[in-house]
């Protein structure tokens, strides 16, 4: 059994959302999605685990932090957005052996982050960073709530294939051509679902600003 120290990553089925084949699969893939856009940044890759759950290991809190909006973003597209809530932690996590290629991660500060994130009150916050710097940790939760804030306002099911077009980073002439609408509709979509603001928090949160600077 080996032992790696870095950012635990850990996304857990909210309390108030029901557990389906299907909500696992969208899980694997948002997961797999994640690894390939982050293949060489992380200790270990995003797997899924009991079904339910999302984990990882990174060496930079930016990177894990980057993993969960990857992730967020990929469920956004298939129409299941704010389902997870998620812990980042600063600890260490061994790789356990389970059969001849597949390892899984275990110890005690995942097991630790875990019970904090059960501790969440969803209807507060989906987020707890655990830097060992509480104000730093402060700061990195505001941020992601900010963000988070951002995508509760959005109508997922009837502006799902707008959102899709627009967090793939297409701006609104080229998503006019592939939403097949006018350019000004275009922009006015744009604009409504508040997209500008939405990339600047974004553009922050993945930088890993708000959990390293106090």
């Amino acid at each position: 059994m080996l032992t790696k120290s870095g950012y635990i990553i850990l996304g857990c089925i909210s309390g108030n959302i029901t557990l389906t084949g299907k909500l696992q699969e969208q899980l694997m893939q948002a997961a797999d999605t994640a690894n390939k856009r982050l293949k060489k940044r992380t200790l270990y890759a995003l797997q899924s685990a009991y079904g339910s759950e999302i984990c990882g290991l990174y060496t930079d809190i930016s990177d894990a932090l980057t993993a969960l909006v990857h992730v967020e973003e990929e469920l956004i597209q298939q129409g299941m957005a704010r389902c997870l809530q998620w812990g980042i932690m600063q600890g260490k996590v061994n790789l356990i052996k389970d059969g001849v290629k597949s390892v899984q991660l275990g110890g005690k500060d995942l097991q630790q982050l875990k019970s904090s994130i059960l501790a969440l009150s969803p209807r507060k916050s989906r987020f707890v960073i655990l830097t060992q710097h509480r104000q730093a940790d402060y700061y990195g939760q505001l941020g992601l709530m900010l963000w988070d804030g951002m995508v509760s306002d959005w109508n997922i099911k009837r502006d799902c294939e707008a959102l899709g077009v627009f967090l793939q980073g297409n701006e609104y002439k080229a998503a006019a051509d592939m939403l097949n609408i006018a350019k000004p509709q275009a922009w006015k979509k744009y604009q409504s679902l508040g997209m500008a603001r939405y990339f600047a928090i974004r553009e922050i949160i993945l930088s890993g600003r708000l959990a390293i600077e106090s």
